[in-house]
């Protein structure tokens, strides 16, 4: 729309009914104008082609004939526009996030001040780790402050006052908009290998005091990203394409676990996602770390999504079960019903046979009873892990 009168001069000159009188060049330039026809843009409509009534693509081209160099040039720009403009505006207008209030900008303020400190000490973090003076020790501390800064804030409880007056899933926005979760993440894929190397070194100079420190921080970064994450569709996304470096030194348990199955609760585009790998990985912490219930969360969290079952996810978590149980002592249980008594018999007869061959191994997997439903009910199977204070908990599939 800029120099319309410029380009209106153009389009008169150009066109060849305009060579004639001025009543001819009036009428080509009106027709250029009902052809283009742009109209006032409203609120539901940004993109070029939504502006113009008619193939936008079209006219551009017929107006790519003229002789007119500028004229030319401006239909250039348009078509420049219109290709990468395209619902782009759209889409950045749904990421402006309105702080209402003079306090909350005052807020908005000091939040900005500590990204921007995490994001210098992160940088810095290779140096810092090595804790070997008191100014890498204060660095240290820093970090571990700012951290627990970002995790109160997720974790407050909505109220009038401060940023808790907004809600948690705008709290969970900002810190998005303001690319919280990149500086963590940068932080624990610099950081957590030499975190590894500090703990099974044992010629390590650090004192235990340090060495907690250190987990101490690193757990703070999975804590923050869980509560980041938590029933926010658009953040388990974003933190979805980090889903190889969370899944790296689980047997630090840093609360790597959590966060996964926090990206993937609820979220079914995501739970169609995983690898068999993924739960591999998750479920051979019951060999490393024993028997904890936590290790099946995972495959509790991709069965079901909305209370609608995801059958693929089902059966792959079967099959990698079942898998395991050809090295593991695993027992079936049946409802006591008519229809599975029989069933139950032929079972235990078969397993009484089997019982010799498999008493010398030793149970490998953390999974002991599975409870198959045999009434015609819609019932899910249930696992039952045994812990260490010799409770039980189950977990419904």
């Amino acid at each position: 729309n800029n120099n319309n009168n410029n380009n209106e001069k153009d389009i008169r000159e150009s066109d060849p009914a305009a060579s004639g009188d001025n009543n001819c060049d009036e009428m080509a330039t009106r027709k250029v104008r009902e052809r283009l026809n742009l109209r006032t843009v409203n609120v539901s409509h940004y993109d070029l082609q939504s502006m113009v009534e008619g193939d936008l693509v079209v006219i551009l081209m017929s107006l790519m004939k003229t002789t007119s160099a500028s004229l030319q040039e401006a239909v250039m720009d348009l078509f420049v526009r219109f290709f990468l403009q395209t619902k782009e505006l759209v889409h950045a207008a749904n990421q402006v996030q309105l702080l209402v209030g003079e306090h909350n900008v005052v807020l908005y303020n000091e939040v900005k001040t500590k990204i921007s400190s995490l994001r210098q000490l992160a940088e810095l973090s290779e140096i810092w780790l090595d804790l070997q003076d008191a100014q890498e020790l204060q660095q240290a501390t820093d970090v571990q402050h700012i951290l627990q800064y970002f995790i109160d804030m997720m974790k407050s409880h909505h109220s009038g006052v401060g940023i808790q007056s907004l809600p948690l899933r705008e709290r969970q926005r900002l810190l998005k908009n303001m690319d919280v979760h990149s500086v963590v993440v940068g932080l624990l894929r610099d950081g957590t290998h030499t975190l590894d190397a500090i703990i099974d070194s044992e010629k390590s100079s650090l004192s235990s005091q340090h060495k907690t420190l250190l987990i101490s921080i690193f757990r703070l970064c999975y804590e923050l990203l869980t509560a980041f994450c938590e029933d926010h569709t658009d953040n388990q996304v974003t933190l979805f394409a980090h889903i190889q470096l969370f899944l790296s030194y689980l047997e630090l348990d840093l609360g790597q676990v959590e966060l996964v199955c926090a990206i993937f609760k609820e979220n079914k585009l995501l739970c169609e996602k995983v690898r068999p790998e993924w739960l591999r990985a998750v479920l051979d912490l019951i060999q490393i770390k024993g028997r904890d219930p936590r290790y099946l969360a995972l495959c509790e969290s991709i069965l079901i999504c909305g209370g609608i079952p995801i059958k693929d996810n089902q059966s792959l978590v079967l099959d990698i079960l079942l898998e395991r149980s050809r090295r593991a002592d695993v027992i079936l249980l049946f409802n006591e019903d008519a229809n599975g008594f029989e069933l139950k018999r032929q079972l235990m007869l078969e397993e009484t046979k089997r019982a010799e061959e498999r008493i010398s191994s030793p149970p490998s997997s953390g999974v002991q009873f599975l409870e198959v439903p045999t009434d015609n009910r819609n019932r899910s199977p249930t696992f039952t892990v045994e812990e260490n204070n010799g409770r039980a908990q189950t977990h419904h599939l």
